[in-house]
């Protein structure tokens, strides 16, 4: 496994909770209810739809970086980050 990057949790928080406005409720496609994150040039670059909204925010305030894409379900990684306190790692295996 090697990093992909760390992020405070209130920051990762803050920013998943205003994404989550631009994912749908309904059932529908899976893969609409996941972000799609984004690291280049040392900032996370967070993507949702429900292909009427769309929503993409960048933030600068990650450390240990490495570029690369992962797209996660959303609703899981809010519970997650909520849950944690401090500065969380995500890795990503080769």
């Amino acid at each position: 496994m090697s990093k992909f990057f760390t992020i405070d949790s209130a920051v990762l928080v803050t920013l998943l909770r205003v994404a989550n406005h631009a994912v749908p409720t309904r059932g529908v496609n899976p893969i609409l209810q996941c972000i799609h994150l984004e690291v280049s040039n040392g900032q996370l670059i967070a993507h949702t739809t429900d292909m009427e909204v769309a929503f993409r925010q960048k933030t600068d305030q990650i450390g240990d970086c490495q570029d690369g894409i992962a797209v996660v379900d959303i609703a899981k990684l809010i519970a997650i980050a909520s849950a944690n306190k401090g500065d969380m790692v995500f890795s990503m295996g080769k």
